[in-house]
């Protein structure tokens, strides 16, 4: 099995996809099947993936993605402005530097927006913006460092925000969760902690007002399905499994997700997909990848949490 995919992956990549759906949050809790515009970046050095939904004032729907770019090893946050029936009408750069981004959330907070990334950035900044599709401006609040795919809650009286996420010494299992103050003063809520491969990790959503997250199954590797969960904030464990969805589910050849996440009203819902495809360079793309991680502090530190 390790030499098979050895191979496989010295030889083919995956390809991946964003799709914007048809279906509604509540659609797909009661049983619909995901369908939709799908949609991918025209290079073929680069791909988009963990796409986050937001609408800017004029109420135009934009999704925000990391585009990884295989030839620089390295993952920048795109915002798409996708129209339904037709696909991708503007893209913008928001966010790039020397270090690694993906992904991408985006909340509104006392008229302010507030944005989180995965970066392997030791600041471990929190980012804000004037308007959807603006590039990101760093800001005074941060997150602990080294999260693997931090998924924010901020509750309507805005007094505590709880953070989830997986820990960089166990990015497959292990889950993680803080409280904060305002989104500051983070403390690990230390009993909260479990391991599970299919439950722990952050896929999308930390919804508090439903109740819900997204989380992505991780058992065998990344990529393999997505489920929609129950969490309270206060209560150790997995939660209930509401919905799963893997690459059957989606259909058109997919093999696999990692990402679920819908807007503030539920009504509008992403996701991403891949297949595998042939790839020459696919192994000076891996190399390429893991380069940044081997002198980078924020990917150190990220290895040694506890």
């Amino acid at each position: 099995m390790n030499l098979s995919r050895l191979r496989r992956g010295l030889t083919q990549e995956r390809r991946w996809a964003v799709m914007l759906l048809d279906q509604s949050l509540d659609d797909l809790l009661n049983g619909a099947d995901p369908t939709g515009l799908l949609v991918h970046a025209p290079q073929h050095d680069r791909f988009w993936a963990d796409p986050f939904p937001a609408r800017d004032r004029l109420g135009n729907l934009w999704v925000f993605v990391e585009e990884l770019e295989r030839w620089r090893g390295l993952g920048s946050i795109v915002a798409l402005r996708i129209e339904p029936g037709v696909g991708v009408v503007q893209r913008r750069t928001v966010l790039r530097s020397r270090h690694h981004f993906s992904f991408p959330q985006v909340h509104r907070w006392d008229g302010v927006w507030v944005a989180t990334v995965e970066s392997c950035d030791p600041m471990a900044h929190t980012y804000t913006f004037t308007d959807v599709g603006e590039p990101w401006l760093a800001s005074l609040r941060t997150l602990p460092v080294g999260v693997i795919d931090p998924a924010l809650a901020i509750p309507a009286n805005g007094a505590d925000w709880h953070l989830t996420g997986t820990s960089g010494s166990d990015y497959f299992a292990g889950y993680r969760q803080w409280r904060g103050e305002d989104g500051a003063d983070w403390q690990e809520q230390v009993d909260l902690r479990f391991r599970d491969p299919v439950l722990a990790r952050p896929a999308g959503n930390l919804d508090a007002r439903r109740g819900l997250r997204s989380v992505q199954d991780c058992s065998d590797n990344y990529g393999i399905a997505t489920s929609i969960i129950t969490w309270q904030p206060e209560s150790r464990g997995p939660g209930e499994v509401l919905r799963r969805l893997d690459g059957a589910s989606f259909g058109r050849g997919a093999h696999g997700t990692h990402t679920l996440a819908w807007t503030p009203d539920g009504d509008t819902v992403v996701a991403d997909v891949w297949q595998r495809g042939p790839q020459a360079f696919s192994g000076v793309h891996r190399v390429l990848e893991q380069r940044h991680g081997r002198f980078c502090a924020g990917r150190k530190a990220s290895a040694r949490m506890p």
